[in-house]
């Protein structure tokens, strides 16, 4: 048996496994419901950035037997925009936030063993950060050489290690979470790990409707009744 039970609605979405999926106007209003309550908190999390707003088009539910959980990952596939919600549902679980280890140590895992990252971001709370930013001025700068860039990051990363959580969050029932913006699924990752017991998890996302048959593209589309789409009362 699997560790958990997916089930896809809207516009076609891959997770880890091709999942067939069901058209919002095919599917129960009170998922209806539960896509609206996560459209109106993306709206008002991402709707006053730069970019222009996405409004969620899928949303893919699944149910977590107990003692399974959701390890390490993130939300950067191509074809998702930047901005994805999650009603947490059923048993309490902690959410970790953490930096991918290949940007936490400078370093990453090949078929050739562990070799430099290349195009470094240095991000801020990565290990080494001081020593690592200086050489990456330099080298910015027109001070040292690629080869002397590289040369000076060898002396001081000598292997890898595990990044840490940033961030604990811990979800109740009810408990809705954004994240927004395409350089934390880029740098970062996260988990979520139940209490032991059985919890179901609703998470929207805005599939980019060019990489969708158009003749699928109608699945990602519907309307409530008046009155009846979340406003957050």
């Amino acid at each position: 048996m699997t560790g958990h039970f997916l089930k896809n609605i809207g516009l076609p979405y891959s997770f880890v496994v091709p999942v067939q999926s069901e058209a919002f106007m095919d599917t129960h209003p009170d998922v209806l419901l539960a896509h609206s309550r996560l459209v109106w908190i993306t709206k008002k999390i991402a709707a006053g950035h730069d970019e222009e707003y996405q409004e969620p088009n899928e949303l893919l539910l699944v149910g977590y037997k107990k003692k399974m959980d959701m390890g390490y990952h993130d939300d950067g596939e191509k074809v998702l925009g930047p901005t994805v919600a999650t009603l947490s549902l059923g048993a309490t679980s902690t959410m970790f936030l953490r930096m991918k280890t290949k940007y936490f140590t400078g370093l990453h895992q090949t078929g050739n063993g562990i070799n430099l990252l290349k195009d470094d971001p240095v991000l801020p709370g990565c290990l080494l950060y001081d020593s690592r930013r200086a050489l990456k001025e330099q080298y910015e700068q027109g001070l040292l050489t690629e080869l002397e860039y590289d040369e000076g990051r060898r002396k001081i990363l000598k292997s890898t290690s595990d990044s840490f959580p940033r961030i604990k969050m811990e979800l109740h029932h009810g408990h809705m979470v954004v994240m927004h913006g395409a350089d934390l699924q880029r740098y970062y990752e996260h988990s979520v790990v139940p209490d032991g017991g059985l919890r179901f998890a609703a998470t929207a996302r805005y599939i980019k409707e060019h990489t969708v048959k158009p003749e699928d593209i109608w699945m990602g589309r519907y309307e409530l009744p008046s009155g009846q789409a979340y406003s957050g009362e």
